[in-house]
């Protein structure tokens, strides 16, 4: 900042340097503040992608699979498979399965299998 030859003090040249490493600080100051807003619109997206679409297209109840509640959904399975029954594509059991497997969840299908095999246990003596 000092002129080697004469000693004269480069005011401009020292005050350009200051404002450019202040420039340099304010920006690395600044860069939290930046990485939260970008973090907190990306977990707001999410949330709403997260969140949307709770209700059934076609009602106001919830969702239960492909944006649509138990019912419609359900009826949906039913209709595809008696058009596929009666086309001849599927055979009657094989709709029956597909409704089945389509329109109950892993949980409700294990509970479904624990009161045939209780109902089965408690008639079995009659049948002995």
């Amino acid at each position: 900042s000092f002129c080697s030859n004469c000693g004269f003090q480069n005011t401009a040249r020292t005050s350009n340097k200051k404002t450019i490493l202040n420039q340099k600080r304010n920006a690395r100051n600044n860069l939290p503040i930046v990485a939260v807003f970008v973090v907190t619109i990306l977990l707001c997206i999410i949330g709403f992608n997260v969140f949307a679409n709770r209700h059934c297209k076609l009602c106001d109840k919830e969702v239960f699979k492909d944006g649509l509640c138990r019912n419609h959904y359900t009826n949906n399975v039913v209709n595809d498979n008696v058009r596929d029954y009666t086309s001849g594509n599927k055979s009657f059991s094989d709709s029956l399965k597909d409704i089945y497997d389509k329109s109950y969840t892993k949980d409700e299908k294990k509970q479904i299998e624990d009161s045939i095999n209780s109902i089965k246990d408690s008639f079995s003596s009659f049948f002995k």
